[in-house]
């Protein structure tokens, strides 16, 4: 794996028609909306992992990372965005990290 950052930047610029830049967007803002609330659900939860939901991934010193179970759930909410009606897309995993994340590669 490469260390640092690029110098140059290897991809050619990406031109999107300003109803794609609002796609993105409002993709974005869900997604944030959707983390907040597993954030929150989290904590109103004692800061306990529901290991119905969510499987260990990986492992590493200070940190562990979990997956969905059920990608279409976890991933934009529920298979329909609540907010939005923004439809998700099927089989994208959601990750969950759960230490501190320094050291992390």
């Amino acid at each position: 794996m490469v260390k640092g950052r690029f110098t140059v930047n290897p991809f050619p610029n990406l031109k999107l028609m300003p109803s794609d830049t609002d796609n993105l967007d409002e993709i974005a803002g869900c997604m944030l909306e959707d983390n907040i609330q597993r954030y929150e659900d989290f904590l109103a939860k004692n800061k306990k992992i529901d290991m119905e939901q969510w499987k260990v991934l990986k492992t590493k010193e200070n940190s562990t990372v979990y997956t969905a179970r059920h990608h279409d759930v976890y991933r934009t909410g529920s298979p329909s965005h609540p907010h939005h009606g923004h439809q998700s897309q099927p089989g994208l995993p959601s990750l969950l990290n759960l230490g501190t994340t320094e050291n992390i590669r």
